[in-house]
């Protein structure tokens, strides 16, 4: 069976929590991307189940150089990426 990867920026609270949810049950790899750590590892701990690789990423998405090491972080984790939910927002 083909894996399966996503990334949602936002994917802590709201719309991104909510698409993450719907994605962790039919996904192989989850990259979740938001400013803080500390909610990203409670949505990692309410998804994560057997055979599901959740990778967390705390960045700041305004920033030009957060933005390129994130790129180059899931480069690195995943050779492919299958589905982009773009949700990060400004307010």
């Amino acid at each position: 069976m083909k894996r399966v990867s996503a990334l949602i920026t936002g994917g802590s609270k709201g719309i991104g929590l909510a698409v993450a949810r719907c994605f962790a049950p039919v996904v192989s790899d989850l990259h979740l991307v938001a400013r803080g750590m500390d909610a990203l590892e409670k949505v990692r701990d309410e998804l994560n189940r057997p055979g599901l690789n959740i990778h967390l990423y705390a960045s700041d998405l305004t920033s030009e150089l957060e933005t390129q090491a994130l790129a180059d972080a899931v480069k690195a984790a995943t050779p492919q990426l299958d589905l982009l939910v773009s949700n990060a927002g400004v307010y």
